[in-house]
């Protein structure tokens, strides 16, 4: 994805209220201003952003009870997340039980502590332009089917 390509990109960041969620919309926003990242600090208005308005990717706290991996694989069984990029951020350490937590959780991406800002916009980048690649390969296989 062309860096000019992120112009408008909008971004939910899910976590809890005062913890690193700010460091990391910040790490965003200093990248790259033409990401849009809005927050979201409560399970129920988590839900609530979605009705009327779409989002590029969410990027959600791995950790944290109500917003991490629950929330991230519930997303991925749902038909009306299926072209929203998700990134998972964990405070913790790579291990191999975690990775295989974020395989199997199906997210698209995850970034480790410490978080190092070009790491997380190149992942954030690359999933996004993933899940459009997916989405535009769906849009034409089922054009290819219609015919």
């Amino acid at each position: 994805m062309a860096v000019e390509d992120t112009q408008g990109l909008r971004v939910l960041l899910i976590d809890a209220p005062n913890a690193h969620g700010d460091g990391v919309g910040s790490i965003l926003e200093g990248l790259h201003p033409f990401v849009r990242i809005e927050r979201a600090g409560q399970a129920s208005k988590t839900t609530d952003r979605f009705t009327g308005s779409s989002y590029d990717a969410v990027i959600a706290d791995w950790d944290h009870p109500w917003c991490g991996a629950g929330l991230l694989s519930r997303m991925r069984t749902s038909e009306t997340f299926q072209n929203i990029a998700t990134l998972a951020f964990s405070n913790s350490r790579a291990c191999p039980s975690l990775v295989a937590a974020f395989l199997a959780g199906r997210v698209d991406a995850y970034v480790l502590a410490p978080v190092k800002p070009g790491e997380l916009f190149a992942k954030l980048m690359g999933a996004v332009a993933r899940r459009h690649s997916a989405e535009a390969l769906a849009v034409a296989s089922k054009a290819m089917h219609l015919h």
